[in-house]
């Protein structure tokens, strides 16, 4: 009798963490970033260039203005030997966003309307870089499949913390009708102030952008780190089987 109850309240506890503790961590809790991303089949990014240890600019990343430069830099790393650097080499105007895009031509990003993605990165901002509001992922839709015409919306992610290692993560639905994404690693510089230096610099490393049902994903702790060590500290190992719906830091959505 006494087995017997014992396997009755196990099985309400399971029951109630079914229904209640999961939907919680799927409502708030960060996305997971996996530790080695060129082995993530799942990352939609052409070349799987996450990790920033291909140099770039490449087949897959672009400037978005020539104000801006970017690199494969051993400054300041997250993950593996390099992170992506974004500096600007000229004058930048007040209240603009300035970086990386991946390239809609080449390597579109492909998406299924209705679909639920998270689009994820370790960012590090100098508390010496210049004329630095924020550090912005930004995901921008587009109803043809080479992302050509005018964009659909866009979600975006701010982060501002300096001088640490800090993970941006934006989930988000697709629109109905998008079939393209365009993802943007930027610099947004303040909204007054002098526009004579230029911006940054910045660094973005571990990049991925997949579809949040991706299965058997670790939820990981996130951890503001410097790249000298510590290790993010696993919380609990599960399948997302729904979309987080749910971003990190000050999250955006605007048409422009």
């Amino acid at each position: 009798m006494k087995g017997k109850w014992m396997s009755v309240m196990i099985a309400v506890v399971l029951v109630f963490v079914a229904l209640f503790v999961l939907p919680v961590f799927r409502a708030y809790a960060a996305p997971p970033q996996p530790a080695d991303c060129a082995t993530q089949a799942y990352n939609l990014i052409a070349g799987k260039n996450c990790g920033v240890e291909a140099t770039v600019p490449d087949t897959n990343w672009e400037v978005s203005n020539a104000v801006i430069t970017i690199e494969r830099s051993t400054d300041q790393v997250h993950n593996g030997s390099y992170a992506m650097k974004i500096t600007g080499t000229a004058a930048t105007s007040n209240n603009t966003s300035v970086g990386a895009q991946t390239i809609k031509t080449s390597n579109p990003v492909a998406v299924t309307g209705g679909t639920n993605y998270s689009f994820v990165s370790w960012i590090y901002i100098p508390s010496t870089a210049t004329r630095v509001s924020a550090a912005r992922l930004r995901a921008a839709w587009y109803v043809n499949a080479d992302c050509s015409g005018s964009q659909l919306s866009t979600n975006t992610v701010d982060v501002t913390t300096t001088d640490a290692w800090t993970y941006g993560w934006l989930s988000v639905t697709a629109p109905a009708t998008a079939t393209c994404a365009q993802l943007r690693l930027f610099i947004q510089t303040p909204a007054s102030g002098s526009g004579v230096n230029p911006v940054g610099p910045v660094y973005f490393d571990n990049v991925m952008f997949y579809p949040s049902t991706a299965t058997a994903l670790t939820l990981r702790a996130i951890d503001a780190r410097t790249a000298g060590g510590g290790a993010a500290l696993p919380l609990l190992a599960l399948t997302l089987a729904g979309g987080v719906a749910a971003a990190g830091a000050r999250v955006a959505r605007r048409r422009r």
